[in-house]
């Protein structure tokens, strides 16, 4: 008997697909009609902790301490209480340009490890991930408990040996705008053109985690209220995979 083949016909709805569905089909004119899909990582935590400044003052307010820029170290010894250590962000009391004491924090954030093995199940995604290019960067709060408004906060992207900032390989991805006191805002964030190159080229060698880190410097004058509260937000990059 001679056999016959049939072809089976699978209609899919109009609908949002996985990355791991739409890739399955790739096979299908429903892969060559579409233009690029979407695959985010997960979302990574960037916070603000006013408890890790370490801060002591003797009052509700910064001291109005009066210093000369480039004069003996009067900060250091300005007022009992008044003094910047024990906490885990790097905080200084010095003179600002105000010629008062002022106090100086920079947080930064323990580096976030992304693993995008764990996304990328098959040789065929592999392959897809070739032809992959940074959609975007988008962050949002979701928590804010500080009594005062952030300063702008660096992204960074580097590679799974960066523990800091400053470490070899670190390259600014984006930067959140100032987040004000109490406010939970959400927006995307527009890459810069070396970040984008950096973390283009981690995603496409994506066997080997890579990590997203934060920092933020902080100050603080005479006469503002002694830093309270906590931030925590989220930040997650999107890409965009265009089909071989």
């Amino acid at each position: 008997m001679v056999g016959v083949k049939r072809a089976l016909t699978v209609l899919v709805p109009c609908a949002v697909l996985t990355l791991s569905a739409v890739l399955t089909l790739s096979g299908c004119d429903l892969l060559k009609d579409a233009t690029s899909f979407k695959v985010c990582t997960d979302w990574e935590k960037v916070t603000v902790d006013t408890a890790q400044i370490g801060l002591s003052v003797s009052g509700a307010t910064l001291p109005d301490a009066p210093c000369t820029a480039g004069g003996a170290d009067v900060c250091a010894q300005a007022t009992a209480g008044f003094s910047c250590s024990g906490g885990s962000y790097a905080c200084s009391v010095q003179c600002g340009a105000s010629a008062k004491c002022e106090v100086e924090a920079t947080a930064e954030a323990p580096p976030q490890t992304i693993d995008l093995s764990s996304k990328i199940k098959n040789s065929l995604e592999a392959s897809a991930v070739d032809k992959v290019s940074l959609d975007g960067v988008e962050y949002r709060v979701a928590s804010n408990s500080l009594n005062f408004a952030t300063p702008s906060i660096s992204v960074y992207v580097g590679p799974n040996t960066a523990t800091k900032v400053g470490d070899s390989g670190v390259t600014l991805l984006a930067t959140l705008p100032s987040i004000p006191a109490k406010g939970t805002p959400s927006a995307s964030l527009s890459p810069t053109s070396a970040g984008q190159t950096a973390l283009t080229g981690l995603v496409k060698n994506y066997t080997t985690p890579f990590k997203i880190l934060s920092s933020t410097t902080m100050r603080f004058q005479a006469g503002d209220s002694l830093p309270e509260g906590k931030l925590d937000a989220e930040l997650r990059a999107c890409f965009k995979i265009s089909p071989l």
